[in-house]
Order: structure tokens, then C-alpha cells, then sequence
């Protein structure tokens, strides 16, 4: 199964979640909704975030809910729960030590927080609307690269 990756897997795991909350009626798979403006979405995010259930959100600046195709160049922001992906406002790491960012927990906050998976599902998206084909599309990502290090106490 060469062309299998993590898409398949979200639909296998979906269909079987939507069986089990057919005789469970515990999982609320329906966790999209649309705003007219990205001050409407901000305050929605606010308050879900109160409640500890806002993941992410997307914008789509140029586009208005009246908008029937999208435009030659695609703008859009991901906006998410601070707690998931690394913060844009620092240049470094207050402590810095030397050595790669390999740290699983803190260095690759963009994996395991799903940006990179909701980035790469949109761009997935815009590509097959715009190309008009389904032409599968893989994604490779990379640390920002760093020497060959040792860490020697």
C-alpha cells in the first residue's frame, strides 16, 4: 500500500467512529463551524478555549461568505491553541543550551499539536481545487537541520 498515509487512516478511524457513536451517542463528530468574519471566530475561540475545546481554527482573509470560487493565490491563517504549537513571539529559548531542537515534546509541537497535518490538509485542498485533479500530493518535513552532535557532559 504505497499511496496510504495518514489521510486513510482519518477516514478508516472516522467511518468506525461514526458506527460506534451510532450505538453510543458519546462522540460528537461534528466539530466545524463557520463565521462570517474572523472577529466573530475570535470570540467563538475565546470562549471554547474556556471550556478546553478549541483546537484550531482557519481564516481565509480574501474570501467572504458570499465567495463561490477561490482566487488565483490562496490566503489563509491558522490560528490554534497557544498550548499546542511553539509561540511566534520569541527568537530564542529563554535557556538556550547548544545542541539540536530534538526534544519530542517541546521541539516538535507543530507535529504533535496537528498544525502541520491541518496546514497539509488545507494545501491539500486548495491544490486539488485549483489543479482540478486528485494527484496525490506527499509531504516530507525536516527539523531545521543541525550538525552532527554528541552531547558530552
Amino acid at each position: 500500500m504505497t499511496n496510504f498515509d495518514w489521510r486513510d487512516i482519518f477516514n478508516i478511524t472516522d467511518r468506525s467512529l461514526r458506527l460506534v457513536n451510532q450505538y453510543l451517542e458519546c462522540l460528537v463528530l461534528d466539530k466545524f463551524e463557520s463565521y462570517d468574519d474572523e472577529i466573530q471566530l475570535t470570540q467563538r475561540a475565546l470562549s471554547l478555549l474556556e471550556e478546553n475545546r478549541f483546537w484550531a481554527a482557519v481564516v481565509f482573509p480574501d474570501m467572504y461568505p458570499w465567495t463561490s470560487s477561490l482566487p488565483p493565490h490562496v490566503k489563509y491563517k491558522i490560528r490554534m491553541d497557544i498550548d499546542v504549537v511553539e509561540k511566534t513571539n520569541k527568537i530564542k529559548d529563554r535557556y538556550w543550551d547548544s545542541g539540536p531542537r530534538a526534544d519530542p515534546v517541546e521541539d516538535f509541537r507543530y507535529i504533535w499539536g496537528g498544525f502541520a497535518y491541518l496546514q497539509d490538509m488545507v494545501e491539500q485542498g486548495i491544490t486539488r481545487s485549483q489543479a482540478q485533479v486528485e494527484v496525490p500530493v506527499g509531504v516530507y518535513l525536516q527539523q531545521m537541520p543541525y550538525p552532527c552532535f554528541v552531547d558530552d557532559s
